[in-house]
């Protein structure tokens, strides 16, 4: 089937693990996969698919991690927010609107984990956290 790239905007709740949590919540309930599935946990238990096909989409994180954690082989499967430092070099500031965060998206300066993995940023509004940007890769 090959790696699919996928993005998602959501409207910022109270923090990046919150505004994640709701956006697969809605993902999923929107998915044929809860057909299958009652709840998401069960979708990641089924260990075959998620590891040979997965939905190549968000529903593919299990987790948000902390911006420093290590990238290696065994990395998969996580949810990332960008350090400092990347936000700098995708952004050229460390809160970007809108208009920057697709500046940098069309220019392809979003950092990239590999397969299975993904990276977010919040953007800001007025000086605010207005949205979270999702974006990553699944398959092979």
């Amino acid at each position: 089937m090959g790696a699919s790239g996928w993005g998602y905007r959501e409207k910022f709740q109270d923090d990046i693990a919150t505004t994640f949590a709701a956006l697969q919540a809605v993902t999923f309930d929107g998915s044929e996969y809860n057909e299958h599935c009652a709840t998401l946990e069960d979708l990641w238990a089924d260990e075959e698919f998620m590891e040979t096909i997965g939905t190549h989409s968000i529903l593919d994180i299990y987790r948000l991690v902390a911006p420093e954690t290590p990238r290696d082989r065994l990395y998969y499967n996580n949810m990332r927010p960008l350090t400092d430092d990347e936000l700098m070099a995708a952004f050229e500031c460390p809160r970007p609107t809108l208009a920057t965060f697709q500046e940098a998206e069309d220019a392809g300066r979003l950092p990239f984990d590999g397969r299975w993995n993904g990276c977010c940023a919040v953007i800001y509004k007025g000086g605010k956290p207005d949205e979270v940007a999702f974006w990553g890769y699944s398959g092979d």
